[in-house]
């Protein structure tokens, strides 16, 4: 079931919503164009896409002084020709490890002047 979309022309597939989760069955979610994103989740992964595995998602908090480490995702999109490229940076979304290392669900805490909101496997940057 597809959860994760976003909207963008690629080749002649334009002004369209395309699903990033592994699915080809429209009724899953897939919209005529499908993508991926290198969170890892119950979906299988493109080979072809840098992911993050379970290995380094276990060591995503500082071993200095405990701070969850920010992990940018990144989206990548189907071709017409074949193959996925990368479609860019989800802006303000990180994956992280946090709730896995003590930091509560919903909690938010403060890398310089930027302030996070926790959730399961991902933190988002609050704007104010």
């Amino acid at each position: 079931y597809g959860c994760n979309y976003v909207r963008a022309d690629v080749d002649a597939f334009t002004g369209k919503w395309i699903c990033l989760d592994d699915t080809s069955n429209i009724l899953y979610g897939y919209t005529g164009k499908g993508g991926a994103c290198a969170v890892p989740g119950g979906d299988t992964m493109p080979a072809a896409i840098p992911r993050v595995t379970s290995a380094l998602m276990a060591r995503m908090t500082s071993s200095l002084n405990g701070q969850a480490v920010l992990f940018p995702i990144w989206a990548y999109v189907e071709r017409d020709a074949g193959g996925l490229s990368l479609l860019g940076r989800v802006p303000g979304v990180y994956l992280s490890n946090a709730t896995a290392k003590g930091f509560a669900v919903g909690s938010t805490f403060a890398i310089g002047a930027d302030s996070y909101m926790v959730f399961p496997n991902f933190v988002v940057k609050k704007v104010t």
